[in-house]
């Protein structure tokens, strides 16, 4: 015999999950791609869609879910989301327990990056790459300003060109006190965004600081050398930077990083000098 109530209740759900998930409105290959993940509701606990260019139909799709309460991680890396797909990621407040998000290789510009940075629901944020993205300077400065994400550890901004506004923007931010990780390599922040960043006294906890591919010559890793706050400070990334002797003589001069176990000053001009002055650290 039929139970009007459990009859009630399957119809709302039905009805629940065609609103989040319209097979008209994404098309049937989309849809039955994302269906099976829907159906899962609160168990999903990781959404690994990386490489898969499903694009903006998928991020708004997925954004608009309200039963993964137990979302910690999204990898979307390469899936031609754009700003649209981005800004629609933004809005979601249901995922607060995410702690992972990677959109590497998407397009989301300065305007996805901003919308992101308005985001007031992922406070367990801990890794956030946004590496070749082409956000630029807005976008580094829009990110910045984001007093929600307490508990980031990894930043990658990777191949973004914020330049040394970008830099500088960022080396003011006093949110990220557990940030352990920043990769900021190819972005031409320069000399300029360097000296920002070695002036930054938040981030003590910081155990990587990757600057490759940066052109901060000797002025930059002069100001880098003058760093007494990242004491925890295990690997450093220098390379490609048209490093001198004089660069290399100045950060063979630092005392505070007693933890450094990685130096790469590889494909920089020390020459024989600059190499024998780092030789000659007995920090």
């Amino acid at each position: 015999m039929s139970n009007p109530e459990e009859e009630e209740k399957q119809v709302v759900v039905q009805a629940v999950e065609h609103d989040l998930l319209n097979e008209e409105e994404i098309g049937s290959d989309l849809f039955n791609y994302l269906n099976p993940y829907f159906k899962q509701g609160e168990s999903l606990t990781e959404l690994d869609f990386q490489h898969q260019e499903l694009g903006v139909k998928m991020a708004i799709a997925i954004s608009k879910n309200t039963t993964w309460t137990n979302l910690i991680s999204l990898e979307l890396q390469n899936n031609e989301i754009g700003v649209e797909g981005a800004i629609a990621l933004s809005k979601n407040t249901t995922w607060t327990k995410l702690t992972t998000l990677c959109l590497h290789t998407n397009e989301i510009g300065a305007e996805g990056a901003i919308a992101l940075s308005k985001n007031t629901s992922w406070a367990n944020l801990t890794t956030l790459d946004l590496s070749y993205t082409s956000i630029g300077a807005e976008g580094a400065i829009a990110l910045s300003k984001n007093t929600t994400w307490i508990n980031l550890t990894t930043l990658d901004l990777s191949g973004n060109s914020i330049n040394a506004e970008g830099a500088i923007a960022i080396s003011k931010n006093s949110t990220w006190t557990n940030l352990t990780t920043l990769v900021l390599k190819n972005n031409s922040i320069g000399a300029e965004g360097v000296i920002a960043l070695s002036e930054n006294t938040t981030w003590t906890n910081l155990t990587t600081l990757n600057l490759c591919d940066n052109s901060i010559g000797d002025e930059g890793a002069n100001a880098l050398s003058q760093n007494v706050t990242w004491t925890n400070l295990a690997s450093l990334n220098l390379r490609y930077n048209s490093i001198g002797a004089k660069g290399a003589s100045a950060i063979s001069e630092n005392s505070t990083w007693t933890n450094l176990t990685t130096l790469d000053l590889r494909d920089n001009s020390i020459g024989a000098e600059g190499a024998n002055a780092l030789s000659k650290n007995t920090t």
